[in-house]
């Protein structure tokens, strides 16, 4: 066994690519590649169709069709824009997947990549690569067609950026990641000072990098700023709304997660309140009513909080089924796994990337307890942890290699 890990530790890379190429190609055989789409991913794909078909960055499904879309952030919808403007008469479902399919080989790869870098230790990338293939909440993410698998990419190749000294331009990628994800603005105060500590504490690569960081959301916000609404996405409201009121903070199946504020009882619904309010003010509508209800209930804070974290971090499943299971008892590994072989990971992994993580953790600690909370919103952190974790498997192997060779 020691000579199969070894022998395929040495082409690490060829290994995950041709292993992810397998495990997705078997997952979306078996799950249908022409499955309808659910979720977000409707929306998403709706506009990039219509941006791929010259018809602007418009949300067909919407509430105001004929408007440029406020609410679905471009990063994403980037992404399968370019993908129905290669295979513009192919069925939307297919697109997403094929583009997914994609995405997700190249994160395995790209993952490996950053758990060579930040261990030299060729065992460790293999593990962590191979890991990542059959993650079981990657592969639910790739056949969803969500964004998280186009985030990890962005995430992983900023961080491989970081570490290979290319620190401006890791900013700017960065700054990228904000049009995945909004709460990644919350790492505007963070990122100077780790250009400052990477950049061997030149205070003009930290103003530069915090310059760079900004671009892409500072773009996208004057773009909506200039269609009427000053903020990255007006989904914001919704977001806040779904996650103050009676039903997340009293009721206890579903404390500290997100309803559709149409699930609220007494809530003017969704598309009454769209006929007579802009994007922009349906979404201040919410948030004022979200700051207003927190204010009311603020002695319940604590314990939604407390709810938060274990809906994000505590790898239980709320419907138990054989998938599930498997699936959280993946994401336990990595979580548990990262607190519980902290002395002998950190004792191999890359400084740089230890403060990398920190940031990281902050910023998912910060949108979890303050905002939302769940599995998915946690995901990107769990792929970012597996290096370490595959680290410290990396070193119990080579000891049991030694033991063995003696």
């Amino acid at each position: 066994m020691n000579i199969i890990v070894s022998r395929a530790a040495k082409h690490y890379g060829a290994v995950v690519l041709i292993s992810a190429l397998l495990v997705n190609i078997a997952v979306l055989a078996a799950l249908g590649l022409a499955a309808p789409l659910e979720s977000d991913t409707v929306f998403f794909a709706a506009i990039a169709k219509n941006f791929a078909s010259g018809n602007g960055y418009t949300n067909p499904r919407s509430p105001w069709p004929s408007e440029p879309a406020l609410d679905r952030l471009p990063g994403w919808t980037g992404a399968l824009a370019l993908a129905f403007s290669i295979l513009p008469h192919v069925d939307p479902p297919v697109v997403v997947r094929l583009t997914t399919l994609l995405l997700n080989v190249v994160a395995a790869l790209l993952l490996a990549r950053v758990a060579f870098k930040v261990t030299q230790n060729r065992t460790a990338a293999l593990f962590a690569g191979l890991f990542y293939v059959v993650y079981l909440p990657a592969l639910f993410f790739m056949h969803s067609g969500l964004s998280e698998t186009g985030l990890i990419v962005v995430l992983t190749a900023t961080v491989l950026l970081f570490l290979n000294g290319r620190l401006l331009w890791g900013a700017l990628l960065l700054g990228f990641s904000c049009l995945f994800r909004a709460n990644y603005l919350l790492l505007t105060p963070l990122v100077p000072v780790l250009l400052w500590w990477l950049g061997g504490r030149s205070k003009m690569l930290a103003v530069g990098g915090l310059a760079l960081f900004g671009i892409f959301p500072g773009l996208w916000m004057i773009r909506n700023a200039l269609n009427g609404c000053p903020m990255l996405s007006s989904t914001s409201g919704e977001v806040l709304r779904g996650t103050h009121n009676p039903v997340v903070f009293y009721d206890w199946k579903h404390l500290g997660l997100w309803i559709q504020p149409d699930d609220i009882p007494g809530e003017e619904p969704f598309q009454s309140l769209a006929r007579r309010l802009s994007p922009c003010d349906l979404c201040r509508h919410y948030q004022a009513e979200a700051k207003e209800y927190a204010l009311q209930n603020w002695t319940r804070l604590p314990l939604v909080m407390a709810g938060r974290f274990y809906r994000g971090y505590v790898p239980i499943p709320g419907n138990v089924t054989g998938t599930s299971v498997l699936g959280f008892g993946m994401r336990g590994i990595v979580l548990i796994g990262f607190v519980l072989l902290w002395k002998r990971w950190r004792r191999v992994i890359d400084h740089r990337y230890q403060v990398m993580l920190a940031g990281f953790i902050l910023i998912s600690l910060a949108t979890s307890l303050l905002v939302t909370a769940a599995s998915r919103h946690t995901f990107w952190l769990e792929v970012l942890l597996i290096p370490c974790v595959t680290a410290a498997a990396a070193t119990f192997f080579t000891k049991a290699a030694v033991q063995e060779c003696r």
